[in-house]
C-alpha cells in the first residue's frame, strides 16, 4: 500500500461474534417480518406461497448464522410487498404530520407498491377509494412524520467506526489505551498488524478547556510493536505511535500546506499528532479494507441509521470504490438509505479524489445520485485548525489554516460547476467562509452570464458553516447559498467554543436562527457523524429546539438566541434537506406523487416536552414503501394485514 493515494486508513477490524456487538451483527431489522419479500410478477400463486415460505425457513438461517464467529453476513431486508395487491394503506395512526406548508394533520395514507410512491393523502375514505385493492399497515397508534434526511454524514467512516476501538466515553490517555489492549487481546490481533480507531477528544483529558494534545508515548508504551492510528473526534486530527511513523516513509523536515506536524518544541521530533492534510502521511500507507468487512462496515451503519429513524442521507467526501460499493448492494437488494453522494475534489485521508469528468449518477435503483463534490477550505475548531480572520483568544499565536489554496480552491470550484456538479465546501472558521463565500459569489455571476444558470441554480453549498463574520451572514441568502449545519456541533463545542473565539465572535457561531431571519433558500441539518456527531436524528432536533445537551445543560440553552422552532428544526432534516440536494420533487413531503419515505415515532413530537425530543422512541422507519426498521417491543404492530 506504501505510496498509493489511494490505500487509505483501515485497519485491523473486530471478528464477528468476539467483541462486536450482536445487536449490530444481527441488525435490528432481523425482527422485520420477511413474508412480502417481491416474487416475481409472472409467478403463479403456488410459486409464490413456496418463495414465501422459503424465506421464512432462510431468515431464521441468517438469524442463526449471525450468532457463528467467522461469518459475516448481509441480513436481507423487506422488499416492496406482493404484487398481489397493488397499495398498502397506513390505518390507526393517531397523527400524520405532512410537512406540506398551511396543511394539518391528516388521517391516513397510501401508496404503489411497485413503485414505492405515494398515492394519496387525506381521509381515510378518500385514501381507501383511491387505492382499492391493497394490504394494510397498522400504525397501532403512532405518531407519523416525513422521513429524516441527514445532510451531512460519513457513512462508511461511522460503518468502520463500529468495527474497531471507540472512544466515544473515553476521559483519559489511560482509558484511551486501556480500550486498545482489550480490543487487542479480544481479537488476538497479531504483531505487526495496524490497529486504527476513533473518538478521542483531548478536552475531556482534563478541566481545562485547552488541554493539550496527547503524545505518542503511552501509545509507544502499550503497543511497541504495532503501527497504531487512532483520529480525533472531530475527524481532523490523528493520534499515532513510534511505530506507525517508522512504518511510513521519512517525515518531511516541513508540514504539508494545510496540515501540521506537532513537534517537540525542545527536541523537534514528532509527538505522534498529525492534523488535516498531514494526516494523509500516515494513512496513505494503511492498506485499504477487504471487500468483506466493507461489506460488514455498510450493513452495520445502515441498520443503526434505519433503528434511528433515518431515511435519507448526504454523505459528503466519497471515495469512488465506496460508490460502487453502494451500488452493488442497491443492486442485492440491501440499501436501507436513500443517499445522495458528493464525490470527493482532492485526495483526502479518508479517500480518493475524482474528477470532473467522472459520470454524475441519478437515482440509481431508486436510492442513490452522484451529482455532487465536496472541498476541505479549512480544519475544525476542536484542534485550532478552522481559519480564523483574527488569531484564536485562547492561542493568539494561532489562527488556523487553508486545506487548500486559494487559487487552487477557486479554480476547482469554476470547473466542477461548468461540469454540472454541485459544490459543497467544508468552512469551519470565519475566514474560511468569507473565501467560500466570494468564490461562490463570483463563480454565480459567471455561470450565469456564461452558461445562463438562473440565480440559486447551482446550489452551492457551505458545510458546516460554523463561525461566521455577522456581515457575511445575509450574503448567503443574497447569493441564494445554502448553509448545511449540524446542531449538536453547538451543544459539543459549548464546552470550548468561548474560550477559543472569545464573545464577539461567538455571536455568529452556530448561527441558525440568524440564517432562518436573513431568509436563507434552505437551512438543512446534519449531524456528521461520525465526526463529533452520531446517528440518531432526534438529537439534532433536541439540539436545534433547545440548545441544550441532554442532561438540559446549560439552563435554558447555550446561546438561546440562536434556537429554532420545532417545524424549522424538522424542515432541516426533511424540506430543506431535499432542497439542498435537488430532491424536492422526491421527498420532503408526504404528498402524492412523492416516495413513501416516513417515519413512525412512539410519541408526538410537537407535544412533548422539549428536554425529551430525544427520547422519543423509533416504531417503524419506511423507505419507499419499504420497512426498513420494525421495534421489537412494540407488539402492537403489525406488519401488514389485509
Amino acid at each position: 500500500a506504501k505510496g498509493n493515494p489511494h490505500q487509505r486508513h483501515f485497519c485491523h477490524v473486530a471478528t464477528p461474534g468476539r467483541s462486536h456487538n450482536l445487536l449490530q451483527e444481527v441488525g435490528a431489522i432481523k425482527f422485520v417480518d420477511l413474508s412480502f419479500r417481491t416474487v416475481s410478477q409472472t409467478a403463479d400463486s403456488n410459486m409464490a406461497m413456496s418463495v414465501l415460505m422459503l424465506e421464512k425457513v432462510y431468515i431464521l438461517l441468517l438469524v442463526y448464522m449471525a450468532h457463528l464467529p467467522t461469518r459475516s453476513l448481509s441480513v436481507p431486508v423487506p422488499q416492496r410487498l406482493s404484487a398481489s395487491k397493488p397499495y398498502v394503506i397506513v390505518k390507526n395512526a393517531q397523527s400524520i404530520y405532512t410537512g406540506v406548508e398551511n396543511e394539518g394533520p391528516v388521517e391516513s395514507l397510501c401508496w404503489g407498491t411497485l413503485d414505492g410512491k405515494i398515492k394519496k393523502v387525506g381521509p381515510l375514505t378518500d385514501v381507501v377509494a383511491a387505492c382499492p385493492n391493497h394490504e394494510v399497515m397498522n400504525a397501532a397508534g403512532a405518531h407519523i412524520i416525513p422521513g429524516l434526511t441527514d445532510s451531512h454524514a460519513h457513512l462508511m467512516m461511522e460503518g468502520m467506526k463500529m468495527i474497531q476501538p471507540q472512544f466515544d466515553s473515553a476521559s483519559s490517555v489511560e482509558e484511551v489505551v486501556a480500550i486498545v489492549q482489550e480490543y487487542v487481546r479480544a481479537n488476538k490481533v497479531a504483531t505487526g498488524t495496524w490497529i486504527c480507531g476513533f473518538g478521542w477528544d483531548q478536552n475531556r483529558f482534563c478541566s481545562s478547556s485547552d488541554c493539550p494534545f496527547p503524545t505518542k508515548d503511552a501509545l509507544d508504551k502499550a503497543f511497541p510493536n504495532n503501527p497504531v492510528f487512532l483520529v480525533r473526534i472531530d475527524g481532523h486530527c490523528g493520534w499515532a505511535n513510534d511505530a506507525a511513523i517508522k512504518a511510513i516513509p521519512p517525515l518531511p523536515a516541513h508540514d504539508p500546506t494545510g496540515g501540521r506536524i506537532v513537534r517537540n518544541n525542545v527536541t523537534g521530533e514528532p509527538t505522534g499528532i498529525f492534523t488535516d492534510k498531514a494526516m494523509m502521511l500516515v494513512t496513505d500507507h494503511i492498506p485499504w479494507p477487504s471487500l468483506s468487512v466493507q461489506q460488514r462496515a455498510l450493513r452495520t451503519v445502515l441498520d443503526d441509521c434505519a433503528a434511528n429513524g433515518l431515511t435519507g442521507l448526504h454523505d459528503p467526501g466519497v471515495d469512488p470504490r465506496y460508490i460502487k460499493l453502494f451500488q452493488d448492494t442497491i443492486d442485492s437488494g440491501n440499501f436501507t438509505l436513500r443517499t445522495y453522494v458528493m464525490r470527493l475534489g482532492v485526495d483526502g485521508a479518508f479517500g480518493g479524489a475524482s474528477k470532473p469528468t467522472d459520470p454524475k449518477i441519478e437515482n440509481y435503483g431508486n436510492l442513490m445520485s452522484v451529482k455532487a463534490v465536496k472541498f476541505f477550505m479549512d480544519g475544525a475548531l476542536g484542534s485550532w485548525g478552522a481559519a480564523m480572520l483574527e488569531n484564536y483568544t485562547d492561542r493568539p499565536d494561532q489562527h488556523g489554516y487553508f486545506r487548500i489554496t486559494p487559487e487552487s480552491y477557486i479554480s476547482n470550484v469554476s470547473v466542477w460547476t461548468k461540469a454540472g456538479y454541485q459544490v459543497a465546501t467544508h468552512a469551519i472558521g470565519d475566514a474560511a467562509n468569507r473565501l467560500v463565500i466570494d468564490t461562490y459569489e463570483n463563480v454565480t455571476r459567471l455561470m450565469a452570464a456564461t452558461q445562463g444558470v438562473p440565480e440559486g441554480g447551482l446550489r452551492l453549498r457551505v458545510e458546516h458553516a460554523q463561525i461566521t463574520a455577522l456581515s457575511d451572514i445575509p450574503r448567503f441568502a443574497q447569493n441564494k447559498l445554502i448553509p448545511s449545519m449540524q446542531p449538536t456541533h453547538a451543544t459539543s463545542d459549548m464546552l470550548f467554543a468561548k474560550d477559543r473565539l472569545g464573545p464577539e465572535r461567538l455571536k455568529g457561531a452556530y448561527a441558525w436562527e440568524s440564517f432562518v431571519k436573513s431568509n436563507v433558500s434552505a437551512l438543512p441539518f446534519g449531524s456528521d457523524f461520525p465526526t463529533v456527531g452520531v446517528v440518531p436524528p432526534l438529537l439534532g432536533l433536541h439540539s436545534a429546539v433547545t440548545r441544550q445537551n441532554t442532561s438540559d445543560l446549560p439552563a435554558g440553552g447555550w446561546t438561546p438566541g440562536q434556537k429554532v422552532s420545532r417545524v424549522q428544526a424538522l424542515k432541516g432534516y426533511t424540506t430543506a434537506a431535499a432542497y439542498a440536494s435537488f430532491q424536492e420533487h422526491a421527498v420532503g413531503v408526504l404528498e402524492a406523487g412523492k416516495y413513501a419515505d416516513f417515519v413512525l415515532l412512539g410519541e408526538d413530537y410537537f407535544s412533548v416536552p422539549g428536554s425529551d425530543i430525544w427520547k422519543i422512541p423509533i416504531w417503524r422507519t419506511v423507505v419507499g414503501g419499504r420497512t426498513t426498521y420494525l421495534n421489537p417491543n412494540v407488539t402492537e404492530l403489525v406488519q401488514h394485514s389485509a
